[in-house]
Parts: structure tokens; C-alpha cells; sequence
């Protein structure tokens, strides 16, 4: 591809970093454009000018998913529409890809959404995501808009990032860990470098839409546990007796046909490379 001008918020979170390296890997000529807090501001829309003219593609990873409700639609909601915003008014051409979350569809124990259902978020995350979701299609911009399921892998931050570095992080430390759904709950995990995948193709091949991304391989709380016992033996896992087998899961086919994507990695693949990176890092 010609020389690109490639802008990243969020690059230094654990999806963010991870991202970073394939760009660079696969975009070794294009220019990259790192959002820089000293200088930018999304709660200021005027303070993104600088950051959105020349880029060709913005790719938008900054947000939270813990703390006070109000953050929540701040940061996730009001900081992507001035960022937005911003595109419309500085960078008409760009293409923004938006990391959005299949938290906004609702719970369910049944259903597997697809992107023509009607998204009913619970969580004020999901809540804040839909709400960047609206924004962005109500200005009108070029957008990518990813719906991720649960993404895992090296560096994410315990009892923070994900369940998979959580129950990790325990069992290399001999500590015990604690579930509190039905172990016959299906989950939908993705493995970190089969999300930067869809990314990088997309901007291969820019797609405008809302497209859900998932691995088709689902797996039970059951099977996770299971996986872990054969890696640790003496783990000691405190199951705390529900009947909540409610989750959210997406067909991802229409991302599959639009950017040529297909996840790489099996489960038990991932969770054995995120296991060796924690032990030889000392996580």
C-alpha cells in the first residue's frame, strides 16, 4: 500500500500496545501518529485538530471499562463524539475505526446475535459504547465500528483486563480462584493477535458498517477450568453454586466476508502462550 498516516488512541493500553506492534509490522513505511495526553485532550474537541489532519485512518482504542458511572460516558461516549466531530471538521476523508464491545447487546442464554439485532446493553459500559456507536453514524463519518467480544493475551492486567489474565495471574501465584456463574456458561474469548488481525485488514480494505468480531469457537466455563487444572495442578478453584448461564454471543460471519478474516488461534492455544508469558514474565 502507499504510505499511510495511520493516528492510535489508546496505544498504550493492552489492546492498544499489542496493535502498535502489528501496524508497525505491517505498515513498516506509514507514518503513525501516537495520541499524546500532554497535548490532547478528547473531553476538548479543539485540542484533536493536530491529531486528526493528514491521517488517512484513526483508529479509536481509548476508553474505559472500570470506574464511576459518569467516566463511563465521558471518556467512552462524549470523548469518541468529539473525536468524531473533529474527523468531520479537520479530516473529512479519514476512515475512523471505532472499538466498540458486544456489550451492547443483552445477555442471553440462547441467542447469538448478529449486527441486524436490536443492540439492549445493561452495563453502563455497554450503555457508553452503544452511545459512541450512535454518535459517530449520526455525524456521518467513514467508519469502522468493531464489536469485540472478550479479547485475552499476553500483558492484559489482571482483575482488571480479563478473566483469562485474572484466573492466570492466581494460578502462577498459588492463589485461589473464584467463579461465580454456572460452569456450563458458554463464553466467546479472542485471542489478542486475531483481533490486531481484523484491524490491520480493515485497513487494507476500509469497510464501512457496525461488524461483530468473535472467535466461532465457543467454550464453557468447564472447559477453561479444565485447561487450567491440566496446567496447574494443585489449583484450588472456589465455585460459588448459580445457575446464571446468561452471555453474550456474536455471529461474526459478515466481518469474515467483508475483511477475508478468520481467527487463528484455538482457545487452548492462546490460554497455553498467555500461561508461558506470565511465568517467564513473573506476573
Amino acid at each position: 500500500m502507499a504510505n499511510l498516516k495511520i493516528g492510535i488512541t489508546g496505544h498504550d493500553g493492552f489492546f492498544g500496545s499489542h496493535l502498535l506492534k502489528e501496524i508497525k509490522r505491517e505498515f513498516p513505511d506509514s507514518e503513525i501518529s501516537l495520541f499524546d495526553m500532554t497535548k490532547h485532550n478528547l473531553m476538548d474537541k479543539d485540542s484533536l485538530k493536530e491529531f486528526v489532519v493528514g491521517c488517512d485512518f484513526i483508529i479509536h482504542l481509548a476508553g474505559i471499562n472500570r470506574g464511576e458511572e459518569r467516566e463511563y460516558l465521558d471518556i467512552n461516549a462524549i470523548g469518541t463524539y468529539n473525536l468524531a466531530s473533529a474527523i468531520k471538521e479537520w479530516n473529512k476523508s479519514a476512515q475512523l475505526i471505532f472499538s466498540s464491545s458486544v456489550q451492547v447487546y443483552k445477555p442471553s442464554s440462547k441467542k447469538i446475535y448478529n449486527e441486524k439485532d436490536l443492540p439492549k446493553p445493561v452495563s453502563i459500559y455497554g450503555i457508553s459504547k452503544r452511545f459512541g456507536e450512535k454518535l459517530i453514524e449520526y455525524l456521518k463519518i467513514n467508519h469502522t465500528i468493531f464489536r469485540f467480544t472478550n479479547i485475552y493475551g499476553e500483558n492484559a492486567r489482571p482483575n482488571y483486563n480479563s478473566v483469562v489474565a485474572t484466573f492466570i495471574h492466581n494460578a502462577i501465584n498459588e492463589k485461589p480462584i473464584s467463579v461465580n456463574c454456572s460452569l456450563d456458561k458458554r463464553i466467546s474469548f479472542l485471542y489478542v493477535t486475531d483481533a490486531c488481525s481484523i484491524v490491520v485488514n480493515a485497513i487494507k480494505s476500509p469497510q464501512n458498517g457496525i461488524f461483530n468480531v468473535s472467535s466461532p469457537q465457543i467454550v464453557s466455563m468447564k472447559d477453561f477450568l479444565e485447561i487450567l487444572k491440566q496446567e496447574f495442578s494443585e489449583l484450588e478453584i472456589n465455585i460459588k453454586k448459580s445457575s446464571d448461564t446468561k452471555t453474550i454471543l456474536t455471529d461474526s460471519s459478515l466481518a469474515n466476508k467483508k475483511f477475508g478474516w478468520e481467527p487463528k488461534h484455538s482457545f487452548k492455544e492462546g490460554i497455553l502462550r498467555v500461561i508461558d508469558f506470565h511465568k517467564r514474565e513473573g506476573y
